[in-house]
This record gives structure tokens, C-alpha cells and sequence, in this order.
């Protein structure tokens, strides 16, 4: 599986070297762009890289809590990462990994829009209230969103929790989380046969 930078995509190959936020550009290790199946049916978005994890790796959802998590939790379903296609709205980690500024969202917006053209996902998968804004318009408690799906662009958006918040809310909301995995993976398995 491979980054869309693998594939030299100009606009990526573009991120890999992208000043416009000097705060971030202070506080990352690597940019971290999108990384699995390039040809995915779905794909998932999260906030920004962790600085325990992708910040290190330079792979989305890797080594620390929620990464790994998220990966059990794709495992539990029957995906491996590499079946997908994972990314986040902002690609530098924020330091101290505080939640993004609605600038910095809004400078590196371009690069995952062009992610999500080159892809062309049937489903987007949400994770979390900073990309279901940044991707949807919407403000709100993640809660309350939790499951919805919207279709814009021809692709079916499904909001549920970042999995940052399930670790550490794990007795509270594991089982839903886990029940909302079965029900994407549904999705995909019966339109798609896949």
C-alpha cells in the first residue's frame, strides 16, 4: 500500500515541503500525509498527526493510543489499515498536540480535497468534531452527530467519534464505536461485494 506521494501526485509532492503555518511548521517532526489503499471504497479522516505517533511514523493512526486502537478496531472488523485510506484535515502535528487552529484547517484544506478527488471514495468516514467541521460545515457536539450520514460530491460522509476520545471514554462508548465500524464495513460489503 502506498501515500498518494508515492505515486507523485503533484499537489502532495507540493505538501512535502509547505510553510504556510509557521507554528506549525515549528512544532512538526515530518508532515504526515495519507496513507493505504489509494484505490479504497473509504476513507477515514482524523484531526492532525499525533506527536507520540504519526508525528514519528510519518503514517496516519500509528503507535500511539488512538492509532493503535483505530487499528484494532479495523482488525476487529476484518480491515487491515492498508484496505483503507487513512488521513487527517491537517497534516503537520500542532504542538503540544493541541486541536488545530481554523486556519491552519483552512490552509492545509486544499490538500485534502485533492486527496479525496484523486481517491474518489464511496464513504468518508469523519473522526472527530474538527474534520466534521472542517468537512461538513457542522458544529455540534460529536455526539449528537454520531452515525449520520450526509452526501455531498457523491460521497457518503459518515460522522463518528475520533478514536482519541473513545480511549478515553472506552467503557462509556466502545461498544457503539465497535457497532459503527460493523455498520460501515456493512455498508461497503453490500454495495460492493467487498
Amino acid at each position: 500500500m502506498t501515500s498518494l506521494s508515492e505515486v507523485k501526485y503533484p499537489m502532495i509532492q507540493m505538501n512535502a515541503n509547505c510553510t504556510l503555518c509557521p507554528e506549525l511548521v515549528k512544532s512538526r517532526k515530518r508532515i504526515t500525509l495519507g496513507f493505504g489503499n489509494i484505490h479504497s471504497l473509504v476513507v477515514f479522516v482524523g484531526e492532525a498527526p499525533g506527536m507520540y505517533g504519526c508525528d514519528i511514523t510519518g503514517i496516519p493512526f500509528t503507535k500511539d493510543k488512538s492509532g493503535e486502537y483505530f487499528q484494532s478496531i479495523l482488525n476487529l472488523v476484518g480491515w487491515k489499515k492498508e484496505d483503507v485510506y487513512v488521513t487527517n484535515i491537517v497534516k503537520c502535528c500542532p504542538q503540544g498536540n493541541r486541536e488545530p487552529e481554523v486556519t491552519e484547517v483552512d490552509n492545509c484544506s486544499i490538500f485534502i480535497q485533492y486527496e479525496l478527488q484523486k481517491i474518489k471514495p464511496t464513504y468518508v468516514v469523519v473522526m472527530g468534531k474538527p474534520a466534521m467541521k472542517s468537512l461538513l460545515g457542522l458544529n455540534g457536539s460529536i455526539i449528537s452527530f454520531w452515525d449520520k450520514m450526509y452526501k455531498q460530491d457523491d460521497i457518503r460522509y459518515i460522522i463518528i467519534p475520533h478514536p482519541a476520545f473513545i480511549v478515553r471514554n472506552v467503557r462509556r462508548w466502545e461498544t457503539e464505536y465497535i457497532n459503527s465500524f460493523k455498520k460501515i464495513k456493512e455498508y461497503v460489503s453490500q454495495e460492493f461485494g467487498t
